[in-house]
């Protein structure tokens, strides 16, 4: 479990389980993308056996068997503020691993939802705070976790049309290109170029990065965003 930051604050605390966060050892100095890809991407042996998952999932079991969930529930209504923020982060984050390492019916969930539920409906603050912080915890844990850096970002983007199709023979380049979907392209959007006029708001390291990609990316005229970003920077 990863400790929350200490704060009052949801949003501060939250940050501390957010997929997508920025870690040490992301650096250029440290493991830059390679490290970033192993810490957000899926493995490809996913259908195999992970030995280390195998003693997360039996640490999980040993804290949810001594009551630990419930000790969090208890925490969060009798703690005061920073202590009851940080202890309903990690009641979602050990529920988000109970859910997704052990079999369903291993252990009895259930305990301490009631009761927060049950504080939230008579007007306890600090179990409002809980169920909504739980809320967004599961909200965050089922998105994919987007890239940090704008390298690796590139990198996850031209692989995904590296992909062979259903009949087993690889895609030409042209094709590739020509069915990409651009409409919804994450970096147009991130340049801030679409969502306002005013230069000095937009983001022109994004800006330099599209340019710099293939022409056939820019060749595009079938969408109406990269006409609109064309029209704009010109």
């Amino acid at each position: 479990l990863t400790l929350p930051t200490w704060s009052d604050e949801p949003d501060v605390a939250l940050a501390a389980l957010d997929p997508s966060r920025q870690r040490d050892n992301w650096r250029l100095s440290e493991g830059f993308v390679a490290a970033e890809g192993r810490s957000i991407l899926k493995p490809l042996n996913s259908h195999t056996l992970n030995l280390s998952k195998v003693h997360r999932a039996l640490m999980v079991y040993i804290l949810l068997d001594y009551g630990v969930h419930r000790a969090l529930a208890e925490t969060i209504a009798t703690g005061d503020t920073f202590i009851s923020v940080r202890a309903a982060v990690l009641l979602g984050a050990l529920l988000h691993l109970a859910h997704t390492h052990l079999p369903a019916g291993v252990c009895d969930l259930t305990p301490p939802l009631p009761k927060l539920l049950e504080n939230a409906g008579v007007g306890s603050q600090r179990a409002i705070v809980a169920v909504n912080i739980l809320g967004r915890i599961q909200l965050m844990m089922r998105q994919q976790p987007k890239p940090s850096s704008l390298f690796l970002d590139r990198i996850v983007q031209s692989g995904n049309f590296l992909k062979q199709s259903p009949s087993g023979k690889q895609r030409t380049p042209n094709k590739i290109w020509t069915k990409r979907d651009t409409s919804n392209n994450p970096l147009l959007m991130d340049s801030n170029v679409l969502t306002s006029k005013d230069s000095r708001a937009w983001n022109w390291s994004i800006v330099r990065a599209i340019l710099r990609s293939r022409d056939d990316y820019l060749r595009i005229s079938s969408d109406s965003d990269h006409k609109l970003f064309i029209k704009r920077l010109v």
